[in-house]
């Protein structure tokens, strides 16, 4: 996935094949394009909403974001989560 050179990501990542993993409000959804199901993944997060975090989608198909408690205005605050590939 590609990131533009202020470090902002489309919030939004592909398994290249049927499914489509995004960012809504401050959780994490999975979208099958093939059944036009949507499923909440993760939830509870501290999304910019000036800056839309990054994702990325492992080659093992973990799904990894980034969020940030203080938006970006207090250093350290940033956090990375993963979700490991069995649980997409």
């Amino acid at each position: 996935m590609a990131t533009r050179a202020d470090g902002r990501g489309p919030g939004l990542v592909s398994d290249g094949t049927d499914k489509l993993f995004m960012v809504v409000g401050a959780s994490v959804y999975r979208y099958a394009v093939s059944t036009g199901v949507t499923t909440l993944l993760a939830s509870g997060f501290s999304f910019c909403p000036a800056r839309t975090n990054a994702m990325y989608l492992s080659p093992t198909g973990d799904l990894m974001w980034g969020d940030d408690t203080s938006c970006g205005v207090q250093p350290g605050t940033g956090r990375i989560w993963r979700l490991v590939g069995a649980g997409l």
